[in-house]
């Protein structure tokens, strides 16, 4: 069985990225998006703000943090 996968990518950076996610994300229907980081980064506040962001906007966030 043959299986294709094609996710076009698009980067936000840069001052003010984080409060242009929201829409981006309603733009695709998502719902219930996933925060994948790792533990270097779970012990900084950013992770946590952008499940905050999410959440205030309606989003119901899981957050995946596992990673060697």
């Amino acid at each position: 069985m043959k299986t294709v996968f094609h996710f076009p990518t698009r980067i936000l950076f840069g001052e003010g990225a984080l409060d242009d996610m929201p829409p981006h994300l309603s733009a695709l229907g998502l719902k219930r998006p996933l925060v994948v980081t790792d533990r270097g980064l779970m012990s900084t506040d950013l992770p946590e703000r952008i499940v905050g962001l999410l959440r205030s906007s309606k989003f119901e966030p899981a957050t995946f943090y596992k990673i060697d």
